[in-house]
């Protein structure tokens, strides 16, 4: 007996393959592009692009200021 493959089409979002994954209760995913599969996507490769993602947000999003410094 085999397993079908899950898959999700190129076009579709990281968000879209996350939602899916979660649905299925899978770790992996294969990628297509009309009907044919062009690669694989895994929770790994999930969790690689948001950490780039939120490392990406904290470093514009942090702000500096230069210090006061006063005579007493």
């Amino acid at each position: 007996m085999t397993t079908p493959i899950c898959t999700i089409e190129g076009s579709q979002s990281v968000d879209d393959a996350q939602d899916l994954m979660c649905d299925l209760g899978v770790r992996h995913l294969g990628v297509t592009e009309s009907g044919e599969i062009i690669g694989v996507i895994s929770v790994r490769d999930l969790l690689l692009f948001y950490k780039r993602y939120a490392q990406s947000k904290i470093s514009t999003d942090v702000t500096y200021s230069e210090p006061k410094i006063s005579q007493d």
